[in-house]
C-alpha cells in the first residue's frame, strides 16, 4: 500500500544478472538431441530438419545464404541447410564478372570487441594470412592459424576482446570466433560472428556454438577455428549473428536467443526431397 513499481530499460545480459551467469553457462552444456545422426554429410548438398517446441510457444530462425527457413505454424520450423559452392581457383575470375556490393561499414570497422588495429592482432593476421590476396584462401589460412596457435579452454558465455585473446592465446569458441573475425578485418575482409547450434556426432545432438563468417564474393561464408578450417554449413543451424559493435555490452547477450530452444525444442531430420 502506497508503494510504487519502477521499470528500467537495460540489456538482456544485465537483466540476467551476474549471479545467474554461472547457471547459464551450465545450461549450455546440454544441446538439442537428435533421434539419429546426420549421414552422408560429405556427399549431400542439403539437409532438412524440423525444429519444434510446444504448441503454446513460438520460435523463429533467420534465413541466410545457406539456411532457408519455412514456417507454417508459430511453434514449428522447417530448416533447409545447403552447401556453398566456392571455387578458390576461379574466384578471381568470378569477381571480375560480378562485383558484389560491399557490406555495411560495421562489418569492417575497428571496435572494442573486434579491435583489428591492435598490434598483436595485426601481427597475427599478417603472419597467418601470408602473402595470398584471394579472400577465401586468406580466410582459410587465418582460420588454420588461429586453430593451431590458440589453446581451447572450458566453455563460457563470457566474451573477451580480440586483443586480449591475442595475448592470452586461449579461450573457447567465443574467443576463437572473435579473434578470427578481428584478424579478417585486419586483412581487409568484412566479418561477423554467428551464434547457433553445431552438429555433434556422439551423442548425436546440436550443441551451442559460435563461429565466424566472412563476406566473400557476395556471400557470408562460415569459418570455424574451433572445430575445423572448412565449415560444412549442413552442420550449423544459425540463430543470430552480430558485427560486434561497441554497443554490445556483453557477450552473454548473443547467447540469450538460444535459450528459446534449449530444453524446449526437438529436432527431427527430414528425408531429402526428390
Amino acid at each position: 500500500r502506497g508503494r510504487s513499481l519502477r521499470f528500467y530499460r537495460t540489456d538482456a545480459a544485465t537483466a540476467l544478472g551476474e549471479e545467474n551467469l554461472e547457471a547459464l553457462d551450465l545450461q549450455f552444456l546440454t544441446g538439442l538431441p537428435l533421434r539419429r545422426p546426420l549421414l552422408n554429410l560429405e556427399k549431400s548438398n542439403t539437409v532438412r530438419v524440423m525444429v519444434s517446441v510446444g504448441e503454446s510457444e513460438q520460435i523463429s530462425l533467420p534465413s541466410g545464404d545457406f539456411q532457408t527457413v519455412e514456417q507454417s505454424v508459430p511453434h514449428e520450423l522447417i530448416v533447409t541447410l545447403s552447401r556453398p559452392t566456392i571455387d578458390s581457383a576461379s574466384s578471381t575470375a568470378n569477381q571480375t564478372r560480378r562485383v558484389p556490393k560491399r557490406p555495411d561499414r560495421r562489418f569492417t570497422d575497428n571496435s572494442s570487441w573486434l579491435n583489428s588495429k591492435d598490434d598483436d592482432v595485426r601481427r597475427m593476421a599478417v603472419i597467418g594470412g601470408g602473402a595470398v590476396s584471394e579472400p577465401h584462401e586468406k580466410c582459410r589460412r587465418l582460420t588454420r592459424y588461429v586453430a593451431s596457435h590458440v589453446r581451447l579452454s572450458a566453455f563460457s558465455t563470457a566474451l573477451l576482446p580480440a586483443s586480449e585473446v591475442a595475448k592470452s592465446r586461449q579461450g573457447d569458441c567465443t574467443e576463437f570466433a572473435v579473434l578470427l573475425a578481428a584478424m579478417m578485418r585486419s586483412e581487409g575482409v568484412p566479418s561477423r560472428v554467428a551464434v547457433g547450434f553445431a552438429y555433434v556426432p556422439n551423442p548425436a545432438s546440436l550443441a551451442p556454438h559460435m563461429w565466424t563468417e566472412a563476406w566473400i564474393d557476395g556471400q557470408w561464408i562460415p569459418f570455424d577455428a574451433t572445430l575445423g578450417v572448412d565449415v560444412n554449413p549442413l552442420t550449423r543451424v544459425k540463430v543470430t549473428d552480430s558485427a560486434l559493435p561497441d554497443s554490445v555490452t556483453s557477450g552473454t547477450v548473443l547467447f540469450v536467443p538460444l535459450l528459446k530452444f534449449m530444453g524446449r525444442a526437438t529436432v527431427e531430420i527430414l528425408p531429402e526431397k526428390n
